[in-house]
């Protein structure tokens, strides 16, 4: 698989990804050809665990009954460090995976962890690394390291803004803060 990065004007970037981008994220390319329709999906790298983001966003997609494992640690990169991104913000931005319809599916992070994420929001939802999760979600084994998450006005957690089913084995280790109503170190 060929990655893409979108850092500057002249970098190339994939057609499906000017869609993405459009939504005034600095995003790191995607990969959604893993989404086979199989019910079992493996994220190995930063350009999946986006596509798996896009997915959920621009097909509404909740994932019932579908699970999706990390296959190795994750990190997106961003230069410097976490307690410095409120100052200085990094390049790459993150969307919450389902922020409007619910993940419901199982998300196993087979004990993997996931470095920095970036999310900084000023619009109303739910916010995190999951946005919302819905009754039957299971959510579990994994780490969220380096990461900051801010919103203004939303619901915001680490992990997940809005949850809802199962979570375990999970750490965080990530910076959440808001100037809105309700806040979550995790969910």
């Amino acid at each position: 698989n060929k990655v893409y990065w979108a850092v500057t004007d002249e970098t190339p970037i994939l057609g499906d990804f000017i869609e993405f981008a459009k939504d005034g994220v600095d995003a790191v390319a995607f990969d959604t050809t893993w989404y086979d329709g199989s019910k079992n999906y493996t994220l190995y790298d930063a350009s999946d665990l986006y596509g798996f983001a896009k997915l959920s966003k621009d097909k509404s997609e909740d994932f019932y009954e579908e699970t999706i494992k990390l296959g190795a640690d994750i990190t997106i990169p961003n230069d410097g460090e976490a307690e410095d991104w409120e100052d200085n913000a990094p390049t790459f931005s993150w969307q919450s995976i389902c922020p409007s319809t619910g993940f419901q599916g199982t998300f196993d992070g087979q004990g993997h962890v996931i470095n920095g994420i970036y999310l900084n929001n000023t619009a109303s939802g739910s916010n995190g690394l999951f946005g919302i999760t819905g009754t039957n979600a299971k959510v579990h084994n994994f780490s969220l390291k380096d990461s900051y998450f801010y919103s203004s006005q939303a619901i915001i957690g680490s992990i997940v803004g809005t949850a809802r089913g199962a979570f375990d084995s999970i750490y965080s280790s990530a910076i959440v803060k808001t100037s809105g109503i309700q806040i979550g170190g995790i969910i």
